[in-house]
């Protein structure tokens, strides 16, 4: 248990911490004596475009956990840490990088043609924090933040062919303090990928710089900086005098890439794409994993209001004692989480149900969470993907569906503006694919086939009407919502199986004896007796 705590604990402080050294983003309680109150709300991919890093982790167990960067795992605070977290960011596979790295990248168009995509160029090719990879203790290459390859033919806003594609994959070490690693092997614990298309804007842009807890302003946790000298949080990510700028995706397409890693990642997935299909094999190497789907269009809410005109269901909120994520005046709760909910659903009913903006994206990556202690013992034991959730949503639940004992159904809850940009009602997406196993687990059920049904409950309980897709193959429960409408709905899957027969025992078919008939004589008189096994009255003999 212990290396699990470390891993869950340091990733939401890495993430959580992403920007502490920028002061861009920071926990703050509300500030309801300024003159305004603003909601930022932004799916991004920012968090693939952290530089690559080594960090020896301390004082993990007093919440307060001190970061220092090694350049290599001999560094002195990498030997005086019991553990070591790294970043890489997977490069194109070659003669060189030939695991832990990127296969292919490509476009399927809606009749069925497939163009492959070609490597460009890599983004930062040189950084303060690199380190070398090391195959003998499964330590990836940490060099670059994400790379342009060219898809011909399969244009995205502003007439571009040229894609961001990123993979980040995080992994930790545990060993013994003062010692070096040993027979020790770094394991990955979390994986997220992104394709977008791109354009350069060139200007004074800069890189993306890792710093330890020496340069955070409380000493502890780590940071995220951008060395720019204009604004690039609008950016994917950022080189030097470049701002790689995102764009929507052409219609019509799917968009797919494959990943070779040398340890399985295993657990659930949820992505920002629709109709996913995920495969994994295995190789002598280690696994790859194909992913592939539709780019989904996701809203932003981007607003403030004047502090006197906020809802009194927002200003109890704001109240509570709590710390909000905080950015240049704008609370910035996430995507996912109770802060989210509790966060966004007054700023809906604000804003009058309405997005600020609405962008295509294509992401998908590792959940932390398991979900409800039905869903996490049957998915502990897997050595595979366990499932993957999907969502157009604006905030959607932090994990895998909760299973809901009393209803007997997999619930998982949404939350988005009603209304699109343009002002039209804004049409939600779902799909959900669970290993059949998995959930044969979590209802108890045989190997026979299983029934599912999926609804959309609106929050008063209604159910919406919407287009849905069910179906079980190759191993994979495969269920799909369309069109449902926000804002906040809950989408409910109920997964049945017909009860098997009891085979009845075959009746053993009862011997027929034959009768027989003999003949008595008493003297003159004469009788027949006819019976299975006759016998003459008394007093007559058989003749």
């Amino acid at each position: 248990m212990r290396k699990i705590y470390k891993k869950v604990i340091t990733t939401l402080l890495v993430f959580g911490l992403l920007s502490v050294t920028t002061s861009a983003i920071s926990s703050t309680p509300a500030l309801l004596n300024q003159p305004w109150q603003g909601i930022k709300i932004i799916e991004n991919e920012q968090f693939l475009n952290g530089p690559p890093v080594m960090y020896a982790i301390t004082d993990m167990a007093i919440r307060q956990p001190k970061y220092k960067i090694c350049k290599t795992v001999d560094d002195e605070a990498c030997i005086d840490t019991d553990y070591i977290e790294t970043l890489s960011s997977l490069p194109k596979c070659d003669s060189v990088n030939s695991i832990n790295c990127i296969s292919g990248v490509y476009a399927v168009s809606s009749t069925g043609v497939r163009t492959e995509g070609t490597f460009q160029k890599m983004i930062v090719e040189k950084g303060a924090t690199d380190y070398a990879a090391d195959s003998s203790i499964n330590l990836p290459i940490g060099q670059g933040q994400g790379a342009i390859w060219r898809i011909p033919g399969v244009r995205g806003a502003d007439n571009t062919e040229s894609y961001f594609v990123g993979a980040i994959l995080r992994s930790g070490l545990d060993k013994r303090a003062g010692s070096k690693i040993g027979s020790n092997k770094f394991a990955p614990f979390s994986f997220a990928s992104a394709i977008s298309p791109v354009v350069e804007k060139l200007g004074s842009f800069g890189p993306n710089a890792a710093s330890g807890s020496a340069d955070t302003p409380t000493g502890f946790g780590s940071g995220v900086g951008n060395t720019s000298g204009e604004p690039w949080e609008d950016c994917v990510v950022t080189d030097q005098g470049i701002c790689y700028y995102p764009k929507n995706f052409p219609d019509g397409y799917r968009f797919g890439i494959s990943i070779k890693i040398s340890s399985k990642i295993t657990g659930w997935f949820h992505g920002r794409i629709s109709e996913p299909i995920i495969t994994t094999s295995t190789s002598s190497a280690g696994q790859v994993i194909n992913i592939e789907a539709v780019p989904v269009q996701v809203p932003t809410l981007w607003e403030k209001v004047a502090t006197t005109d906020i809802s009194d269901e927002l200003r109890t909120f704001l109240s509570s004692g709590g710390f909000f994520g905080n950015g240049q005046g704008y609370y910035m709760p996430g995507n996912s989480g109770p802060e989210s909910f509790g966060m966004t659903a007054p700023w809906i009913k604000i804003l009058k149900d309405k997005a600020t903006t609405s962008n295509s994206y294509w992401s998908v990556r590792t959940l932390l969470g398991e979900g409800s202690d039905q869903v996490y013992r049957c998915a502990r034991n897997s050595s595979e993907v366990t499932g993957v959730v999907t969502t157009n949503s604006l905030v959607y639940s932090a994990g895998p569906p909760e299973f809901n004992k009393e209803e007997q159904t997999l619930d998982y809850k949404l939350l988005s503006p009603h209304y699109a940009a343009n002002g039209e009602v804004a049409k939600g997406s779902y799909d959900l694919l669970l290993r059949s196993d998995v959930a044969r687990c979590i209802y108890g059920f045989s190997k026979a086939p299983i029934s599912a049904s999926i609804s959309v409950l609106s929050a008063d309980g209604t159910a919406q009407v919407s287009t849905t897709l069910l179906n079980e193959k190759n191993g994979w429960l495969t269920l799909s919502a369309k069109n449902f409408t926000f804002s906040s709905p809950t989408v409910r899957i109920k997964l049945t199986q017909e009860v098997e027969p009891t085979p009845t025992p075959n009746a053993t078919p009862k011997t027929i004896s034959k009768a027989v008939t003999i003949t008595c004589i008493k003297g003159k008189a004469t009788k027949k007796v006819t019976a299975v096994k006759p016998k003459c009255p008394t007093g007559y003999k058989k003749k």
